[in-house]
Parts: structure tokens; C-alpha cells; sequence
């Protein structure tokens, strides 16, 4: 607990406000030791720091990072849902949203049924961008797509979706990985 409120002091320092990269590797590491600390001391509070840092952010660089710093984390259900946001935001740059999916993959293990909420809509937008799509696809296989009836539901349902679909490298992507 006193690296992670050590680390947090650090970054608040003005000469690492200046400086992207060590800012960025101090977000990596508070979000390394988030997770390697035992849940019963690392509060929520921790992690919504991290939110407020993307929230105040204008560099894509260091909204990237927040996220990885987040995506290591990887401890509360309910960063899903702030995360999620982040990918479903079709303002956001794609590098953004891409890390976002990138990041709610790695939440797989914590409520999947929660990250497939927002992965599954991405999937299914025929409208979004293929990379977007195909980084939802890559988070809802995350889970062995075989261990439930809900999870083979979900499947299929994506395979209709593909039968429809017009976008090849997509379709070629899905298949190849069935």
C-alpha cells in the first residue's frame, strides 16, 4: 500500500507532469501494483484515480497508458462498466477505443457476461471500424467460448451476424479463428 501511495505522490509531482514517458511508465507501474496488491487494501478509490487522470487527459499517449495502467490492474467489476464506456465512445480516437477493448479482454476473468455487454454491440455494428470489430470478437472468445450454453448462444448469434455481413477481412478473420 505505501509503493501504491507512494507512486501516486510521484506522479502528482509537477516534473513528471512534464515529462510523457516517466508519467506513462509510473501509470503502467501504479496499475502493476494495484494488481499484485491483495484486494482487501487497494479500494476502489484507486482505480477511479486512474479514471479521473483519462477524463483530465488530452495526449492520446497518456490515455493509452491510463487504460494499460487500468487493464493491469484488472481487480473491480465496476471498472468494466468505465471502461466500456471508453469503447463504445464513438468520439474517442480508434487507438483509444482499440486499447479500451484491449483492456476489457483482460476483464474477461473478472465478469465476462458485463464485458460482453460492450464487446458484443461493437461486434455486431456493421458500421464500426473492422479493427474495433475484430478486437470485440478476440475479447468475447477470450472465455472458452465452449464452457456454456450462454457463451455457444452468443456464438452463434455472432456467425448470423457474419452470414449477413459484407465486410470480408472481418468475416475472413472470424472464420479463421472458428
Amino acid at each position: 500500500l505505501e509503493v501504491i501511495t507512494i507512486l501516486k505522490e510521484i506522479a502528482e509531482l509537477p516534473n513528471v507532469q512534464q515529462t510523457l514517458k516517466l508519467k506513462n511508465m509510473i501509470w503502467l507501474t501504479y496499475g502493476t501494483f494495484l494488481n499484485r496488491a491483495s484486494k482487501t487494501i487497494v479500494t476502489r478509490t484507486m482505480t477511479e484515480y486512474l479514471f479521473r487522470k483519462f477524463v483530465q487527459a488530452v495526449d492520446t499517449e497518456e490515455k493509452l497508458f491510463l487504460i494499460k495502467a487500468i487493464s493491469n490492474a484488472n481487480i473491480f467489476r465496476e471498472d468494466i462498466r468505465l471502461i466500456g464506456e471508453i469503447a463504445t465512445k464513438s468520439t474517442e480516437k480508434l487507438v483509444v477505443r482499440s486499447e479500451a477493448i484491449k483492456a476489457l479482454k483482460m476483464y474477461v476473468t473478472v465478469d465476462f457476461v458485463e464485458v460482453r455487454k460492450f464487446v458484443l454491440p461493437i461486434l455486431l455494428n456493421s458500421k464500426e471500424d473492422t479493427e474495433l470489430r475484430m478486437l470485440a470478437y478476440d475479447a468475447i472468445i477470450a472465455e472458452n467460448i465452449e464452457t456454456s450454453s450462454e457463451n455457444l448462444a452468443v456464438l452463434t448469434m455472432v456467425i448470423e451476424q457474419l452470414n449477413i455481413d459484407t465486410n470480408e477481412q472481418l468475416i475472413s478473420y472470424v472464420y479463421s479463428h472458428l
